[in-house]
């Protein structure tokens, strides 16, 4: 008998929703690799009510991203948790002034799973392997889990303690999910310690080595005093990697889901100011002669911080620099097309936009130069409060209230948040991390939801340069080849 006759959806599921329930809801383990705003979260819920239901949980557990797991538990299992299931959800608060409340509230939970059909515990990803959360994690291994890993990215790096955690945690329990929208978008290794999670092996190698060895092809590359490194040349093996993955995967793109508002993206070309380019040249010019070689010593490969000199352009761009102390200095007195040139989008736009930035640097100026002209201005980025972010997200979810008088956020780009409330996302400066970005470009659509347009601010040159990289998903690498780097800047000057 279908699964879904007797289930007690609170709302109904899409086609790619209730196939997947259908199908895979009793399944050990699963991925969901659906691309951003496609209903992962509800899918789960579903599953996890269906689970508990026939008794084969007791406990959800949800490792998410800061603000994310706290979404799970105050949007989505209100909103989709089935009427018919008695729960309680136990919200870790990362917080030093909420850690006794949570742990006592924690506490409780634990001791009465039995009196009810189920329990979530939603904890931020960076609160894992800290000593509480740890060991209460570990206490609930000892009933019925199913463990979702939401933005399983994250565990990517199978050497860190939180990936080595993550996957002591998966192996002890009986149900497993890993969610994502971006599995692989920048380097297809990094699939082998999500796909871990569901299980030892699960990529068809044991190790993370074995796994490089298999699908990536090295070179030796020496470089100055005789030091070398591995360098990747070329993946490999990619169509059997993707066999593997469709073994335990459902694989969801925007295009499936006719329900999925578009994105339409736009550019607008951002001049800069004489002071910003004769910083940008003066700059240039000063990592120019500081690559020269030395015409007294054999010429070697040597490798520099490429990244860090290609940031101080970027800088620039926006307005502007650091000195040797860490202070920020603007550029100029005058007026910074990028800076106008974002009141002027926002002037123009009906409603709410989220602008994202790179540097604190820009929020900072973004934020003072929209309340300039009047506008009510939230911040979401690393100094913004735990508090401040939980009203921002509040404020900008697609049910808020829609009278409120906040026109923008401005922050670093966001995974995992509801700001469907924005019609339109801005990219003052921009990011080379390809999975970040395009999570962050989701965060303002909504199924069933209106278009959402993406505007890319596109200085010359550069800005182009960090794009074209992202959508090759590749990364400026910290170290590069001085003749390398020397050819970059050339090819970025004005």
């Amino acid at each position: 008998m279908s699964i879904a006759l007797t289930a007690d959806f609170r709302q109904e599921p899409y086609i790619h929703q209730l196939r997947e329930f259908e199908l895979n809801a009793e399944k050990p383990a699963r991925a969901l690799f659906w691309q951003m705003r496609t209903g992962k979260s509800k899918t789960m819920i579903d599953t996890a009510c269906h689970l508990a239901s026939v008794g084969k949980i007791d406990i959800a557990l949800v490792i998410a991203p800061n603000g994310v797991h706290e979404n799970w538990a105050t949007r989505e299992l209100p909103k989709h948790h089935w009427h018919s299931l008695k729960y309680f959800t136990c919200l870790w608060m990362t917080e030093e002034t909420h850690d006794g409340e949570w742990w006592l509230q924690a506490q409780d939970a634990y001791k009465t799973i039995a009196e009810r059909d189920l329990t979530w515990f939603c904890f931020s990803a960076n609160s894992i392997i800290r000593p509480r959360a740890k060991g209460l994690i570990r206490k609930l291994l000892t009933k019925k889990v199913l463990v979702i890993w939401d933005e399983c990215q994250d565990y990517r790096s199978p050497g860190s303690k939180r990936a080595k955690f993550a996957r002591s945690v998966s192996r002890k329990c009986e149900f497993k999910r890993i969610l994502t929208g971006t599995p692989v978008d920048n380097s297809p290794l990094h699939a082998w310690g999500q796909l871990e999670l569901l299980g030892s092996g699960t990529s068809g190698f044991k190790t993370h080595d074995e796994f490089k060895q298999y699908h990536a092809v090295y070179a030796t590359r020496t470089v100055a005093n005789g030091r070398s490194y591995p360098e990747l040349v070329e993946y490999r093996n990619l169509e059997i990697l993707k066999g593997r993955i469709d073994e335990v995967a459902t694989i969801i793109n925007r295009e499936d889901c006719p329900d999925l508002p578009p994105l339409i993206r736009s550019e607008r070309l951002i001049d800069i100011s004489a002071d910003q380019k004769e910083a940008y040249q003066s700059i240039q010019k000063e990592l120019l002669l500081e690559l020269q070689p030395d015409p007294r010593k054999e010429p070697v490969e040597v490798t520099v911080d490429g990244a860090a000199r290609i940031t101080k352009l970027q800088q620039i761009l926006s307005g502007f620099v650091y000195d040797n102390s860490r202070k920020v200095h603007a550029i100029s007195r005058n007026a910074i097309p990028r800076l106008e040139a974002v009141a002027d989008e926002v002037r123009k736009t009906t409603g709410k936009v989220v602008i994202w930035c790179r540097f604190q640097p820009d929020v900072r100026a973004v934020t003072r130069r929209l309340q300039q002209d009047g506008w009510k201005v939230e911040q979401y980025y690393g100094k913004t409060s735990a508090k401040d972010k939980a009203r921002v997200r509040k404020i900008f979810a697609g049910d808020a209230d829609s009278e409120t008088d906040v026109k923008a956020v401005v922050g670093y780009p966001a995974v995992g948040i509801d700001l469907s409330a924005a019609s339109k996302i801005i990219w003052y400066s921009h990011i080379f991390d390809a999975v970040i970005a395009n999570q962050a470009d989701e965060r303002a659509t909504a199924m069933g939801g209106a278009a959402v347009e993406i505007v890319d601010f596109k200085a010359p040159k550069l800005d182009q340069y960090i794009l074209d990289n992202r959508h090759e998903k590749k990364e400026l690498s910290d170290a590069m080849l001085a003749s390398d780097l020397v050819k970059l800047l050339e090819y970025l000057a004005f």
